[in-house]
């Protein structure tokens, strides 16, 4: 297991320094994890797309499923990615 900074340093010995580039740390998982979902939506909206408007083509109606399917699994790649880093983060910080 990888320690970190944080770790080494009793959370009351902290000062005002550490606990701001906590909450950096913390706002950067949130933006990231956002960035995900973002990408999931529009990559999920526009296999949908694909399929409404060109149904009636089989090769574009199949990368519309595609396009859907690799939406589904970014946002499951970031919901896991989320977690990971918030335990993480977690582990290292304790009020």
């Amino acid at each position: 297991m990888n320690k970190t900074y944080y770790e080494e340093v009793e959370p009351g010995k902290m000062i005002l320094r550490d606990h701001l580039a906590y909450d950096r740390t913390v706002l950067a998982n949130e933006r990231t994890f956002l960035a995900y979902v973002r990408t999931a939506i529009a990559l999920v909206a526009t296999g949908c797309m694909l399929i409404k408007v060109f149904g009636n083509h089989t090769e574009v109606m199949y990368a519309g499923y595609g396009l859907i399917v690799i939406g589904l699994f970014t946002s499951v790649w970031g919901i896991r990615r989320y977690k990971k880093v918030w335990n993480k983060i977690n582990r290292a910080y304790v009020d």
